[in-house]
């Protein structure tokens, strides 16, 4: 595998942004475990899942999360530059975070460490919006430090606009710095068409390992249910745990969203995946309302194996199964 090269022969500086939810835990799993990939990927300021969240929540002073190791940015980039001197490649950081911050402010801190030579260029990945905001529901449930307890409609119609792609892209490019847009679809083969965007020309060839895999719809409602009525992180993260080994726990959950929540903000997406095929030429999926219908609920089965699994953890699984019991269909 080559490098690619710029022809002006500056090197590329890579800065990976996300956002949330689109094969960034992949794209980072496996640049972390491939020190020979042409690009180089610096062990710094990594965060357990391979991704630069260390070293982006350190620059701008985010300690909320309690992963987080307390670190001067300054030294990190330093270390950064370091490790960029002694190689010729291109660098890569990539930290889904970045999205929703000043990427502009990281560049330049990060260049005034670098020095002259590097071509900054940002990389941005757009989903299918249902799918997109069904996935970000699902990680907000399933994370316990988060305290998201709406159902899946009321989370969609109350953060339609906020997951619109082009409002991001714009200020992105407000940054003055390239932005490159790569679409999740097909998702499939996803990470060999993010690997070929920054200039590995063999992706194909490299393994990827599915990362963060979603809750299916029964483990889904479980946690809803649990967050309905634990606070404690560590309380919620043990009833996780009592789930392990059911079947169909991890899963790509099918349809979580009713018909009328998803007709109600599909314009909004509509004008969204239009101004993007116009100023990216991205054409994302489009789903057929009609023939959808909500699966979020559970079955008597299901019901009464959460209830057994949550029984012998405390006086708070009555509390629960009653809340479990609002999900059941018959």
């Amino acid at each position: 595998m080559v490098r690619a090269a710029e022809s002006s022969g500056m090197r590329n500086l890579y800065i990976h942004v996300g956002p949330p939810k689109t094969g960034t835990s992949a794209v980072q799993q496996l640049c972390r475990t491939r020190p020979d990939l042409p690009v180089l990927y610096p062990q710094v300021g990594l965060w357990a899942d391979g991704s630069h969240h260390n070293l982006v929540f350190n620059f701008f002073g985010h300690a909320a999360r309690p992963e987080l190791v307390a670190e001067d940015s300054a030294a990190q980039f330093a270390r950064i530059a370091a490790l960029a001197a002694a190689d010729d490649r291109d660098l890569l950081i990539s930290s889904e975070s970045l999205a929703g911050l000043d990427v502009g402010a990281f560049i330049r801190a990060l260049l005034g460490h670098l020095g002259q030579g590097w071509a900054p260029q940002i990389l941005f990945a757009c989903r299918e919006h249902f799918e997109w905001v069904a996935s970000l529901y699902n990680q907000s449930v399933k994370d316990p430090v988060l305290r998201e307890q709406q159902r899946p409609g009321a989370y969609l119609r109350a953060s339609a606009r906020r997951f619109c792609i082009m409002p991001m892209l714009e200020r992105l490019s407000a940054t003055g710095f390239p932005v490159r847009v790569v679409s999740y679809h097909p998702a499939a083969d996803f990470v060999p068409r993010f690997l070929r965007a920054i200039g590995i020309g063999e992706a194909e060839q490299l393994p990827v390992e599915r990362r963060n895999i979603s809750l299916g719809v029964v483990g889904l409602v479980a946690m809803l249910a649990v967050k309905q009525v634990l606070a404690e992180p560590e309380e919620i993260e043990r009833h996780l745990r009592a789930l392990r080994g059911m079947k169909g726990l991890f899963a790509s959950a099918p349809l979580i969203f009713d018909h009328e929540s998803m007709a109600a903000v599909e314009p909004i997406f509509a004008e969204d995946r239009t101004r993007l095929a116009q100023a990216h030429g991205v054409l994302l999926p489009t789903v057929e309302l009609a023939t959808r219908e909500d699966q979020f609920f559970l079955t008597q089965s299901d019901f009464d194996q959460l209830t057994s699994r949550f029984a012998p953890l405390g006086p708070q699984a009555e509390a629960i199964s009653l809340a479990l019991l609002s999900f059941v269909r018959a």
